[in-house]
């Protein structure tokens, strides 16, 4: 995963971070990789909070292939500030398929 940072800014007490981010894997790029946008968040708040830090990440992901998708990821330390106590994903993404699953009953 490569990631580029913009400056963060404070905003109703939460630290605001915007990131570009690309996930290429095996010739594949993901245009919107929920799992691994909520891993780097918790990383990258760690690295940056402190006791009780709030953050909330807006991604943007998948404009360089066509498949624009934007991510939002809010992330709360713990007291001591050396864990994630909660995380949350929403966003919105380009369809690339649609169906139907079939259940055995």
């Amino acid at each position: 995963m490569y990631y580029l940072t913009s400056a963060p800014y404070m905003e109703e007490g939460f630290v605001m971070q915007r990131l570009r981010v690309r996930m290429i894997a095996i010739n594949l790029e993901d245009p919107a990789c929920g799992s691994g946008c909520s891993s780097l968040c918790a990383y990258l708040a760690l690295q940056w909070g402190g006791p009780r830090a709030q953050f909330k990440f807006l991604i943007e992901q998948g404009k360089e292939i066509g498949r624009g998708s934007f991510i939002h990821v809010g992330v709360t330390l713990n007291q001591s500030g050396d864990g994630v106590e909660t995380i949350s994903l929403t966003g919105q993404a380009a369809m690339v398929m649609e169906g139907t699953l079939l259940l055995p009953e």
